[in-house]
């Protein structure tokens, strides 16, 4: 069943599993270091390049997502969906976050 999936991913999709997982996993090390320097940014209160980390977050988190978004052949309409309803929500979700951050520095309330 795996090799199955595996074998359509690859043949059908034109996207190589081995290559999502390579993605994913070199990226999610990054994403947890960026994370507690986020918080370690908040602790000592030092917002000045925590846009930079919130989008280099971002961008981590939907790389492999974007592999087969931009690699991907023949995918069905409903995986272009899933991935598009994916990336809108956490841009979304970022935009929200920072426009929080801008107004609690604003008024000095901390998250």
């Amino acid at each position: 069943m795996i090799t199955d999936i595996w074998n359509m991913a690859i043949d059908q999709y034109h996207v190589n599993p081995i290559i999502f997982i390579v993605i994913y996993v070199v990226t999610y090390i990054p994403c947890w270091l960026i994370v507690f320097k986020i918080v370690k940014m908040f602790k000592h209160k030092n917002t000045e390049s925590l846009y930079f980390y919130i989008l280099l977050e971002l961008a981590l988190l939907l790389m492999p997502y974007l592999y087969v978004l931009l690699f991907g052949r023949n995918l069905p309409i409903w995986a272009y969906l899933l991935l598009f309803v994916l990336i809108i929500m956490s841009v979304n979700s970022t935009y929200r976050y920072c426009v929080k951050l801008l107004k609690n520095k604003k008024t000095g309330k901390q998250i």
